[in-house]
């Protein structure tokens, strides 16, 4: 099986456009609802900000933001429209790349349906300077085209030994593919920072002596009940509670991630023109 990618590229000139790459190899991790929250930290430090569901088929950050999309990523892939018509506006001025749901040809992109897709992403780099890429979890054809071009990559698990055991596994087929890759853990619901900074170094451990990786650790989200309550409310976190200790502790991963990111060019990312390279 061949892989072409999502590659992001960026101008060598434009150092504040970086792709950000949320994804599990688990569901039910709270990657989505990080992804989002985070993304409207980001928005809230001054940065102009896209997020791009790229659950594709069953997308839903449409439903986090409480936002009808009238055309999505189909639309485009279909030619019907540009990626201008189909990104909305979503809370603080993020803006939404929604990627549609319950449409199965979404999860199975032929290689040209890639490619039109890819190359619709150029022109939006004078547009942002930040882009979130929301994927789903596991480690699908199209998940991968998205961890093999992005700037970053954060890997979101919990304590949970069946969550960590396929983080793992990400990490090992993101190193096998790309040399040298960015990869940062992100561990949430963890029930203190302790039991975050234990399970970090459960994964940092065995992928620096088996795959000879270095990841790094960004931080940790406590388990908070006003998480769920913000997802049922459909009103981000970091609206609806922004004192809550998860959205205390979203604001400070922001922080860093934006903080963090790398000066010199990696594999070099363009978020204006997202072409890239994707598995197929």
């Amino acid at each position: 099986m061949t892989t072409t990618l999502v590659k992001f590229e960026r101008h060598p000139e434009k150092t504040g456009a970086r792709s950000f790459v949320f994804t599990s190899g688990k569901g039910g991790v709270g990657k989505t609802n990080l992804a989002a929250n985070i993304a409207i930290a980001i928005a809230r430090m001054g940065r102009r900000v896209a997020i791009f569901d790229a659950d594709l088929g069953l997308a839903n950050l449409d439903v986090l933001f409480r936002v009808k999309p009238k055309y999505t990523l189909r639309h485009l892939i279909h030619g019907r429209k540009t990626i201008k018509d189909i990104i909305i506006e979503g809370p603080e001025g993020v803006s939404l790349i929604p990627g549609g749901t319950g449409v199965r040809e979404l999860a199975n992109l032929t290689p040209d349906e890639r490619a039109r897709c890819v190359e619709s992403f150029k022109g939006l780099d004078d547009r942002y300077d930040t882009l979130i890429v929301d994927t789903s979890a596991g480690i699908s054809p199209n998940v991968l085209s998205f961890l093999f071009g992005a700037d970053e990559i954060v890997i979101v698990t919990t304590p949970e030994p069946t969550a960590l055991t396929d983080a793992y596994a990400v990490a090992k087929i993101v190193s096998m593919e790309r040399a040298e890759p960015r990869i940062r853990l992100l561990v949430n619901m963890a029930s203190s920072q302790e039991d975050a900074s234990v399970t970090a170094q459960k994964i940092q451990i065995v992928a620096a002596n088996f795959l000879n990786l270095k990841i790094d650790y960004l931080g940790s989200v406590p388990l908070d009940d006003e998480v769920p309550a913000s997802v049922r409310a459909q009103v981000p976190l970091m609206i609806r509670r922004p004192d809550s200790p998860a959205a205390r502790a979203m604001c400070l991963l922001a922080r860093k991630l934006c903080n963090g990111a790398m000066t010199k060019s990696g594999p070099g990312h363009d978020l204006g023109s997202a072409a890239g390279r994707m598995a197929t």
